[in-house]
C-alpha cells in the first residue's frame, strides 16, 4: 500500500532553485507531500550547497538541524557548484556525525540549474530508494526496516554506518526549560543538572533579563537548558513577558521536553497558587503533561519536603516531582534520575514535547491577559467616575 511521504525542507544557503528543481523531480517519482513544521514530517530534506569548504559548510547544517532528535531520518543533499558533469568532488558523508543520516552529491549551476549528468541521476535514485520504507503499513516495521534501509545504503555507497543494529538507539536528547520565582535556585539547578559552575544573567537581579540557553552532554544525553527570568514577577510587563516567551520559544525550538518548575524547598508558602494560574494562563492546561516540580535544596530533612504546601501544584503535573540539591557539583546520579523522570513522563505523552506549534499560541493567550487587564482596568475607572459624580 502506498503512502504519502510528508517532508520539511530546511535549506543552508543559496541553491540557486536547485532544491526546487530536486523537489518537482521527486514528486513525480513518489507521493510526496511538503509541510511545514518539523512535527507533521516522515523526514527532513537538508539542502546545502557548498560555498567554501565541504566539511565545514556540512557541520553547519549538521548544527542547523542539531534540535531536530535523531530519531527522524534526514536527507542531506550536498549541491557542489560546477559547470562540470563529469567533476569529482569530496563525498559529504564522511562529515556526518548525526546517526538516522543519508547523504547524497549533486551538481548544479547558476545558468544551466541542475546538471543533466550521471551523478545526480545516482543522487535522486539513492534518494528515491531510501524513501521506499516509508510504504510500510504500521510505525515500528516503519523505523526498523527505515535503519536497516540506511544501514543498506551506506555499505552499498562505501559509507560506515555508526548504527550497531537495526535496532540500535540514539544518544537522547532533552531540551528543557526552567521556571520559577527570583531566587528560587533556577541557575543553580541548571548548573547542577548541565555540571557547571557558570553564571546565568536570567534572573540574577532583575525579572527583566532575557531567557538563555546553554548545552552540554549529560549522562549519554545532549542536554539543552533554557533558563528563564521571573515571569511569575507582577512588576513584569505583559509586553514583556510576550516578547520573553517569543525568545524562549527559539531557544527550545522545536519544542521543550518538559517546563522544570523550580520551588525551594523551604520556599514560604502562598504564592503557588498564583504561580499555577500564571502558568495556565500562558500556556493552557495543555502544558501540565509536560511540567514536572523541581525542589531545590542545599540542606534538607524528610519533614521539609512533607511541610511544603504545593500539593495541588503537584498534582497538577500528575504528581511528578524531584528533589535536586544544588550545592552538588556535576550532578551524579540525581541528575541521572531526574532525566530518567523526565524521559519516562515524555514516553507517556502522545505528542513527545511540547511542540512550537502549541508553544506559539502561548502569545495568544497573553494578549488575552492583556485584552482582559484594559477591560478590568476600564470597568474600574467607570467605577471611581460614577462614585466621584454620585458625590
Amino acid at each position: 500500500m502506498n503512502s504519502v511521504v510528508h517532508y520539511f525542507t530546511v535549506v543552508t544557503g543559496e541553491t540557486l532553485e536547485a532544491d526546487e528543481a530536486i523537489k518537482r523531480i521527486l514528486h513525480t517519482e513518489m507521493q510526496l507531500k511538503e509541510v511545514f513544521t518539523v512535527e507533521e514530517s516522515d523526514v527532513i530534506l537538508v539542502f546545502c550547497p557548498i560555498i567554501s569548504r565541504v566539511e565545514s559548510d556540512i557541520k553547519a547544517a549538521l548544527k542547523k538541524i542539531h534540535e531536530i532528535p535523531d530519531i527522524m531520518p534526514v536527507i542531506l543533499l550536498a549541491l557542489h557548484h560546477t559547470f562540470d558533469p563529469e567533476s569529482i568532488v569530496a563525498h559529504s558523508s564522511q562529515f556526518i556525525t548525526r546517526e538516522n543520516t543519508v547523504t547524497a552529491e549533486c551538481l548544479f549551476h547558476e545558468d544551466k540549474g541542475l546538471l543533466n549528468c550521471a551523478k545526480n541521476k545516482e543522487a535522486l535514485i539513492k534518494i528515491t530508494e531510501w524513501l521506499k520504507f516509508k510504504e510500510m503499513e504500521s510505525p515500528e516495521d516503519k523505523m526498523i526496516q527505515f535503519k536497516q534501509e540506511i544501514i543498506r545504503l551506506k555499505r552499498v555507497s562505501g559509507e560506515s554506518s555508526s548504527l550497531a543494529s537495526p535496532l540500535s538507539v540514539p544518544v537522547a536528547e532533552l531540551r528543557l526549560v526552567l521556571l520559577g520565582r527570583t531566587g528560587c535556585g533556577k541557575t543553580a539547578a541548571g548548573n547542577t543538572i548541565l555540571g557547571r559552575e557558570e553564571r546565568s544573567q536570567a534572573g540574577a537581579s532583575t525579572v527583566r533579563q532575557q531567557s538563555e540557553s546553554r548545552q552540554a552532554e549529560v549522562a549519554g544525553r545532549q542536554v539543552t537548558v533554557v533558563d528563564t527570568p521571573d515571569w511569575f514577577c507582577p512588576g513584569l510587563s505583559l509586553e514583556e513577558l510576550r516578547q520573553d516567551v517569543g525568545l524562549c520559544v527559539r531557544l527550545s525550538a522545536p519544542g521543550p521536553h518538559a517546563f522544570l518548575l523550580v520551588v525551594p524547598v523551604k520556599q514560604s508558602t502562598g504564592e503557588e497558587r498564583g504561580m499555577l494560574e500564571k502558568m495556565e494562563e500562558i500556556f493552557g492546561e495543555r502544558c501540565w503533561r509536560n511540567t514536572m516540580i523541581l525542589f531545590t535544596f542545599t540542606e534538607v530533612r524528610e519533614k521539609d519536603i512533607e511541610e511544603h504546601e504545593v500539593q495541588r501544584l503537584v498534582e497538577k503535573c500528575g504528581n511528578r516531582f524531584h528533589c535536586l540539591n544544588i550545592k552538588e557539583s556535576g550532578g551524579g546520579s540525581q541528575v541521572s534520575e531526574l532525566l530518567e523522570k523526565i524521559e519516562k513522563m515524555v514516553e507517556g505523552n502522545r505528542e513527545k514535547f511540547y511542540s512550537s506549534e502549541i508553544y506559539l499560541k502561548t502569545e495568544s493567550h497573553i494578549r488575552a491577559m492583556e485584552s482582559r487587564m484594559k477591560m478590568e482596568r476600564k470597568k474600574a475607572t467607570g467605577r471611581q467616575r460614577s462614585e466621584g459624580e454620585t458625590r
